[in-house]
């Protein structure tokens, strides 16, 4: 839904672009009578808007992937990391923090 929301955005922006250019981006036509205002200011809203939108819509199909990456990942690599521990019991004792940390020391000196 994300990206159909965000292909529709553009959809309007590819639809709406021709009737643009005749102006410069941003314009604002202070000269003239009432309504090409609003109609500038209605624009420029809707340029901060759009932007908005497509932000949020892009941000929202990042974070519903997120969870697909991570299943991916967890089947994938870390079934492989853990593949050799997959039969075995877990451990009945924990080392202290500081016995692991002097083993990592010992391996690689800083």
């Amino acid at each position: 839904m994300g990206i159909l929301f965000c292909v529709a955005i553009i959809s309007g922006i590819v639809v709406y672009a021709p009737s643009m250019r005749k102006l410069k981006f941003g314009t604002y036509r202070a000269g003239r009578p009432r309504i090409v205002r609003w109609l500038d200011v209605h624009n420029l809203s809707s340029i901060l808007l759009v932007t908005w939108t497509l932000v949020v819509g892009v941000t929202g199909v990042i974070n519903t992937w997120a969870d697909l990456v991570i299943k991916i990942w967890q089947f994938g690599q870390l079934a492989e990391m853990t593949a050799p521990y997959k039969d075995k019991p877990p451990a009945r004792h924990h080392s202290p923090v500081q016995a692991a940390v002097d083993v990592v020391r010992r391996a690689e000196p800083t």
